[in-house]
């Protein structure tokens, strides 16, 4: 078997630098590190940049969907609709407000949620649907919003991805957003909410402003630091580059895999490509891949570790489309930092592996 020659690549990396350091350093030298004016600073420049009126920066992606719900009301078992194809930290976040999912399946040939399948599942006992742009390719908005139930967007991977020219985030009654190390822009861990609704920003920032308060309910420190904001204000500055990267990468990758046996992801307008996903045209093929490319020095994964289903114990049979794409895709490296060398020896990895 063929052994790695060259140098590791890493399925993902986050792009940081000495704007970065510096913008950390100067907070820690004015030795106001924890929540301050570098966070009013940050959450307005990402107010701006997906175009609604607040912004609450926080702690992680997962305690800005838990303020999200709390916000809308839900808990006490109250219904959430989402797919079974996206990330399981959702379920924790339902777990903690005391929601029950209701999982739908994805489209035949997408990843994104398909409106035709969250229709059968709406009932009187839905209290909101969560929607994700799976791996930074805007989903149907329009068709969730148009149920007149709460839709909060999972930005968790569209940061600067757009519907007609409308920032994703900025569509729904509340969208999050996670600047975890792997996202489109990075602050190690963090997230933020964004809302148009300012009974929805003042009830989030009450629940995180915990201390010092006259009556007491049940409020979580989900604070961001401002050495957190102060890496999300130079990271915010460099994201249309980020955006224009990843697409070169994205149609670098389509350019040299057309032909083969696997089925290429669209070059979408207004997708910011946080993955490069391709599918096998079977199952099987799969692990064989990630491991024939891990020999060669190149980090692959399952863009989702494992559907929400699964982890439920619920029968496989209701989520025919999450299997299929669950069990035939694979997330190949994208990130600014990847040269076009690098995007050519896995292009040329992946072709020596279905003709091996």
């Amino acid at each position: 078997m063929k052994k790695n020659t060259g140098k590791s690549i890493p399925h993902s990396c986050p792009s940081l630098g000495a704007e970065e350091s510096r913008a950390v350093a100067r907070v820690i030298s004015g030795r106001n590190v924890a929540a301050g004016r570098v966070i009013v600073e940050f959450e307005k420049t990402v107010a701006e940049h997906a175009g609604v009126k607040h912004a609450i920066a926080v702690n992680s992606g997962s305690s800005a969907l838990h303020l999200s719900l709390i916000a809308l009301g839900l808990g006490k078992n109250k219904k959430v609709i989402l797919p079974s194809y996206c990330c399981s930290a959702l379920l924790n976040s339902l777990s903690y407000a005391g929601c029950r999912p209701e999982l739908v399946d994805t489209g035949k040939n997408g990843f994104n949620m398909d409106p035709r399948c969250l229709e059968k599942h709406l009932s009187r006992e839905t209290g909101a649907i969560i929607l994700p742009h799976m791996f930074g390719l805007p989903a149907d908005v329009k068709s969730a919003v148009g149920w007149g139930i709460p839709v909060i967007e999972d930005c968790a991977m569209s940061l600067g991805a757009s519907i007609n020219g409308r920032k994703t985030g900025g569509l729904a009654e509340i969208g999050i957003v996670s600047f975890y190390a792997t996202k489109m822009v990075c602050t190690g861990y963090g997230g933020i909410v964004l809302t148009n609704s300012a009974k929805l920003a003042n009830k989030v920032r009450d629940l995180i402003n915990y201390d010092n308060r006259e009556d007491y309910i049940v409020r979580y420190n989900y604070l961001m630091s401002d050495m957190q904001a102060a890496m999300g204000i130079v990271q915010m500055k460099k994201l249309s580059h980020f955006i224009a990267k990843r697409i070169h990468i994205a149609r670098l990758y389509s350019e040299r895999l057309k032909g083969l046996p696997i089925n290429l992801p669209e070059i979408a307008e207004g997708s910011v490509f946080h993955r490069y996903v391709i599918r096998f045209q079977s199952a099987g093929l799969l692990e064989k891949c990630i491991v024939f490319l891990k020999n060669r020095g190149i980090e692959s994964k399952k863009p989702v570790y494992k559907p929400l289903h699964r982890y439920l114990s619920l029968p496989q049979s209701r989520f025919p489309n999450t299997e299929d794409t669950y069990q035939t895709s694979l997330s190949l490296p994208i990130y600014p930092l990847l040269d076009d060398t690098s995007v050519i020896r896995i292009a040329n990895a992946v072709k020596e592996y279905l003709f091996n």
